[in-house]
């Protein structure tokens, strides 16, 4: 049973992709200089592989069987110990080279195996990836909801009113306590002040206090919006993609239909040719279809089907005639 095709595996399919691009565009760079180092020690061993050569084979004594010279020989030993080093760096540049190549050689070859074969959705997948929007969608909008009715039920509190009040209170006290120390007023007047500056006091803290909260409600609430809306964004594009894939497949599915009915028409095309040529050679001689008989298929802005001619094949039209005869005449 095939693998139902979901939001989620096509949306780590493109991730991959990206991830694989990323690191191919990333270790490029390195990769080139890794291969113009390789490819400079490369050239040096040849080089000098060239002028070993050179002196080893120089039209000198040496070829008629003498000894290099002694300035020869010590060339000689030179380019031979110059090769030993440079062949010892190209092996340490192939080295740090080869792994990486083979590595983004492997990661490519993984990229287009992704890009040329896209998952086939089957409606049911697609229904599903619609259901998972629809579901997010949902989640959204009941939210929505939510953070409006809070916003309703906790209105504005007049704070600036409160604090005036309490302002006024402390006047009133700071008077109170000049007039309660010279004699006008009694101590407990102090006290009852003291009470209601009090009393003040925490209705206002307590009214901030659920004013901060509300405001919590409020940012708690846009905070999950705002996670909702990135989750819808993530599954809508999951879904197109999967709607991308199906119409692709189905397309190139009735593309194939297409084709073979092109096919067809041309086998049939063929056996009317036949026909022709029985009527024509054997028959009464009436020409049923002209030698330049020829159906053109000209589409224009169709991906994947391309201009066709339709001709027949005069010399199998006239092999099927001559089959057929053999069939009416052998006995």
């Amino acid at each position: 049973m095939t693998a139902p095709v979901t939001i989620e595996s096509v949306n780590a399919r493109s991730a991959r992709i990206s991830e694989i691009e990323e690191i191919i565009e990333n270790k490029w760079p390195e990769l080139d200089a890794l291969k113009t180092e390789a490819d400079r020690w490369q050239w040096k061993v040849d080089a000098v592989q060239r002028q070993l050569e050179n002196i080893t084979h120089r039209p000198t004594k040496a070829a008629r069987g003498a000894t290099l010279s002694a300035a020869d020989k010590a060339q000689k030993e030179k380019y031979e110990t110059d090769l030993s080093q440079a062949r010892e760096e190209l092996r340490a540049a192939l080295n740090a080279y080869e792994p990486m190549h083979d590595e983004l050689a492997r990661l490519e070859s993984e990229k287009n195996d992704l890009e040329r074969n896209p998952p086939v959705p089957s409606l049911s997948d697609l229904k599903a990836a619609h259901a998972e929007v629809m579901a997010v969608s949902v989640k959204i909008e009941q939210l929505k909801q939510s953070a409006e009715q809070a916003a309703t039920q906790a209105p504005e509190p007049d704070t600036d009113a409160m604090a005036t009040e309490i302002d006024s209170l402390l006047v009133e006290r700071d008077l109170l306590a000049a007039e309660i120390d010279i004699g006008i007023k009694p101590e407990s007047e102090l006290k009852k002040l003291s009470t209601r500056l009090t009393k003040a006091r925490k209705e206002l803290a307590d009214v901030q206090e659920a004013a901060d909260i509300g405001q919590a409600k409020q940012r708690g609430y846009q905070r999950r919006l705002d996670t909702l809306e990135t989750d819808l964004s993530i599954v809508t594009a999951g879904y197109k993609l999967l709607l991308s894939f199906y119409a692709r497949a189905e397309y190139h599915a009735e593309l194939g239909r297409l084709n073979a009915l092109l096919d067809k028409l041309a086998e049939s095309l063929g056996k009317m040719a036949g026909c022709n040529a029985l009527s024509l050679n054997s028959g009464d001689g009436l020409e049923l279809i002209s030698p330049s008989a020829q159906i053109w298929a000209t589409p224009e802005g169709i991906t994947g089907l391309t201009q066709r001619t339709l001709k027949p094949d005069w010399a199998s039209a006239r092999m099927q005639a001559q089959q057929l005869l053999d069939k009416i005449t052998k006995q």
